[in-house]
């Protein structure tokens, strides 16, 4: 108590010699007039620029010069006859802005080739172009395989803005005038906000009742519309739609629609400011403080029973509104997942290894880096009955629910408005990867889990409670390795936290290390058990490190050791060869590791407010001065309400918690970008959700909890349905095999049918888009292939051969299909006869691609009969099928 008012004291007195300061520069109103003035002009000009008022297109002809800066990279000279003092940003996708304004582009011969993801094309502007001793430069890579001679044309776009840091300046200089100005008009402000008396008599006060109401209203809205979009489903459903959540885009305005859910999440934010707002307002005594409580209290009402739903409504929303619905945005993982239909790379690899461990009982590369990760996608997949699309389905349900069940928590904890902030904030991470089968949703699924018994953990002070929240992290970290040190974090924390003296924290950390250990040993036991020879969990941390030593990202460490990396026999010799020339790097020159970790810890500083509003791929852009001065306001508002009433173990937890992702992304996040800091962004965003609060929010307080043994139980359930269901997918398919027969020459495919085709048809664009089955117009399949860079994998087929609509792009996934799955360009029957268990397919033109992934066009595709071949059609469970190994179609 005397400590707390020795503080108390102190600062009360700083506060007063703060006013006193601020009320003698009150003596100079023209000065502060005219600075105010002045830097609203800068700031109102460089939102202009930063909008796009002054854009240019350039397009430069090779052969172009190798970069000074950057080895295996080449540079022109941009922005010439535009003042040095101004500043460059690349316009890399900006919705809404036209045609014109696109990425940019790299043309073989007139044939868009697209360019290299690993490095992006980036202006250089240090000091000395500002001085003029330099032009500006870009910098760029050219995709494999591409020759830098006179038949390439490079096309970008560009806007031009003030530099970054004298914007910076300036914005943050007319926002401390502003709250100058508003510090030396507070008497004003409070005669007009309340009165004289202390009752609430103020203009607000009138009209607290409707202002309060709006909430309650914006929020039966929200229901209602959801609930018109469930209608929608229920009739796509009844009309025979492929994908019912889409047919409300053949209602509506279909482009209004899709632009639309690019704004939600920042929508859910607002809201949720809006109310802390009030919040703030009924404890100082500007609204009836009665009043907004009773309002919060009806809204915690109607969230708890329509929260799933809703949730639920939005994710499906967001899912549809992309490639299902026929829409191409730059927001969507295409790459990864072409329209959501397609999956590609990682995530093609992840779903097709399901089909490969049920046909021969193992796992491929990628599956077999990640256990864990594999056994849940391989549960997912089991549960859609093997359906890319409904597996997709199958995952947002899961997220959907764990979503709202954290959501709960966070809002008896910190209050509604924290609840429906860290919706908001969740929504930014997540819609990104809902249309994939990356690792990263089922790791959230995981994260959002053990959020819900972290914060029953810092509640209740329960030991029990974090130890299952430990065990819930450290599955998300095994299922999307990333944030390194936050597991060892969280276990000083649980042994600071949750015991007193040596001996007893000695035996609570044992405890931690215990379960962190169970999960290590069931990842291996998985491993064991599917994974593929020679393949180790994690080996692939060695190309992180090793770019690290070399101060690049691990595609450094590819180019300068190819020739050796090409001569080992599997990736767990490639792991060892990397290690070993890290630290030969490190040795030769050790300056270089620790300036990587920290230029990768400043990445994550400055860019984190900005990532926190925008996510991976946003319709809409924060600039960065607001995404600080948000966060700083956060931050204020969350130690202003909590520093007193949250406990010690709180504290300690987002201390450490906060501690080990920006040690962990000093490490990592060089090696592939926030992706990999995944598992963390939940918690961040749980913590920043705090933030949306006041003195005067309502919270549930002892309203009934998460029993750890409810955490417990879902933990070893979900354990033993990992390690069955992979060798229960695998059993059921013995009896099913192909004769040998079946396929007689190398150009014949057997390609599963039905349910497991994933693709969509391609129509003229004349025509209207049927909805029994997924469709793309053709010029809209033109601008998602070239978009999602997927013409560097397969080569220029668009340009050299591009098919005639209609037609079937499809997957294919058949005892031709070496790992796991072929492209094909087939008749579109293949997708409009969903009832043929099997195809033969006659293909011609083959050529193999990047990623392992074969290419083919289909001359002809026979419907297998049933007769002989029972073994290829689904089972009622819809279960998957083996093949016998021996002479096969295809590769």
């Amino acid at each position: 108590m005397a400590v707390h008012f020795v503080l108390s004291s102190a600062l009360v007195r700083a506060r007063d010699r703060l006013l006193h300061v601020v009320d003698r520069a009150g003596t100079f109103p023209h000065l502060m007039r005219v600075i105010f003035w002045a830097l609203l002009a800068v700031v109102a000009a460089g939102a202009l620029l930063d909008y796009g008022a002054w854009t240019r297109e350039e397009s430069f002809s090779g052969p172009f010069r190798p970069s000074d800066q950057w080895s295996g990279r080449y540079a022109v000279n941009i922005g010439v006859g535009i003042p040095l003092w101004l500043g460059l940003r690349l316009i890399q996708a900006v919705p809404g802005h036209g045609s014109r304004l696109t990425g940019p582009r790299l043309l073989l011969d007139g044939r868009d080739i697209g360019l290299p993801q690993t490095w992006q094309p980036e202006i250089a502007q240090g000091a000395a172009r500002w001085l003029g001793a330099r032009e500006r430069e870009l910098s760029f890579a050219l995709p494999n395989g591409v020759s830098n001679d006179s038949g390439l044309l490079l096309s970008v776009s560009y806007v031009v803005r003030f530099h970054s840091t004298f914007y910076d300046v300036a914005r943050w200089g007319f926002g401390l005038i502003l709250l100058l100005r508003l510090v030396l008009a507070r008497r004003w402000i409070g005669r007009n906000l309340s009165p004289a008396d202390g009752a609430i008599s103020g203009p607000l006060y009138r009209y607290a009742p409707y202002l309060l109401a709006f909430f309650s209203l914006a929020s039966a809205l929200v229901i209602a519309a959801c609930a018109a979009y469930a209608t929608t489903i229920a009739y796509g459903i009844y009309a025979g739609y492929a994908l019912p959540t889409t047919a409300v885009f053949h209602f509506g305005p279909s482009d209004l629609l899709a632009d639309i859910e690019l704004y939600f999440p920042p929508v859910i934010l607002i809201f949720a400011a809006m109310g802390t707002g009030f919040a703030w307002a009924a404890t100082l005594g500007i609204v009836p403080l009665k009043s907004h409580q009773r309002m919060e209290r009806r809204l915690a009402h109607i969230w708890a029973w329509w929260g799933l739903p809703v949730i639920l409504c939005l994710l499906l929303f967001s899912l549809s509104a992309g490639g299902w619905s026929g829409h191409i945005r730059p927001q969507d993982f295409n790459y990864q997942s072409l329209a959501g239909l397609i999956p590609h790379s990682d995530a093609r690899a992840f779903f097709t290894d399901v089909y490969r461990q049920a046909f021969w009982g193992e796992w491929d590369v990628l599956g077999s880096r990640r256990p864990v990760a594999e056994a849940f996608r391989e549960l997912t997949v089991f549960v859609a009955r093997y359906s890319y699309v409904d597996t997709l389905l199958v995952q947002l349900g899961l997220i959907a629910g764990a979503l709202f069940l954290a959501s709960r928590t966070v809002a008896r904890h910190y209050g509604i408005w924290a609840a429906i902030a860290f919706v908001g904030f969740s929504y930014i991470t997540t819609r990104s990867f809902l249309s994939t089968t990356l690792s990263e949703p089922l790791a959230l699924i995981w994260t959002l889990f053990s959020v819900v018994f972290l914060i029953e953990a810092s509640r209740l002070n329960s030991l029990s409670h974090a130890l299952v929240a430990l065990a819930g992290l450290t599955l998300a970290l095994a299922i999307r390795t990333g944030s390194l040190l936050t597991v060892p974090f969280l276990m000083l924390w649980i042994a600071t936290s949750f015991a007193t003296g040596l001996r007893a924290r000695v035996w609570v950390f044992t405890l931690a290390c215990g379960v962190v250990l169970g999960v290590v040993v069931f990842n291996g036991l998985l491993g064991w058990l599917y994974a593929a020879p020679n393949v180790d969990p994690g080996a692939n941390f060695a190309w992180t490190a090793c770019g690290l030593s070399l101060g690049t990202e691990w595609t450094g460490c590819r180019e300068a050791y190819e020739s050796q990396l090409r001569l080992l026999p599997h990736e767990r010799a490639q792991a060892v060869f990397l290690f070993t020339k890290t630290w030969e790097n490190i040795l030769e020159n050790p300056i270089v590791f620790p300036a990587a970790l920290a230029q990768n810890f400043w990445k994550y500083l400055k860019h984190m407010p900005s990532f926190l509003f925008e996510g991976y791929s946003s319709g809409y852009q924060v600039s960065p001065g607001f995404a600080w001065t948000a966060v700083l306001t956060l931050l204020g508002c969350l130690f202003s309400v909590h520093r007193w009433q949250s406990s010690r173990t709180e504290r300690l937890f987002w201390a450490f918690l906060v501690m080990s992702v920006f040690l962990s992304a000093s490490i990592v996040l060089g090696g592939d970008g926030w992706r990999v800091l995944h598992v963390t962004h939940a918690l961040i965003a749980c913590f920043f959700a705090a933030g949306f609060t006041a003195p005067a929010v309502v919270v549930a307080g002892a309203t009934p909890t998460w029993r750890w043994q409810s955490g417990a139980t879902i933990i070893a359930a979900m354990t033993v349905l990992f390690i069955a269901i992979p060798a229960l997918s695998h059993v059921l398919t013995r009896e099913f095999a192909v004769p040998s027969a079946t396929v007689s020459r190398p150009d014949q495919h057997i390609v599963l049918g039905g349910r497991h085709i994933a693709g969509f048809v391609v129509i003229p664009d004349h025509e209207d888009i049927p909805p029994s089955v997924p469709a793309l117009h053709l010029s809209k399949f033109i601008e998602l292939f070239r978009s999602s860079y997927w013409e560097s994998d397969f080569g220029p087929i668009l340009n050299d051969r591009p098919p005639t609509p209609p037609f079937a792009f499809i997957m294919g996934l058949g005892p031709g299909s070496r790992f796991g799955g072929n492209i094909y360009v087939a008749p579109p029957a293949v997708l409009q006869m969903p009832h043929v268990c099997a195809w033969k397919f006659r293909v011609q033109n083959w050529s193999e691609a990047s990623h392992g992934v074969i290419f083919f066009d289909v001359t002809a595709a026979e419907e297998l009969p049933r007769a002989g071949h029972a073994g290829l059609c689904p089972l009622s469970m819809s279960f998957s099928f083996r093949f016998q190994k021996g002479p096969s179609a295809g590769a």
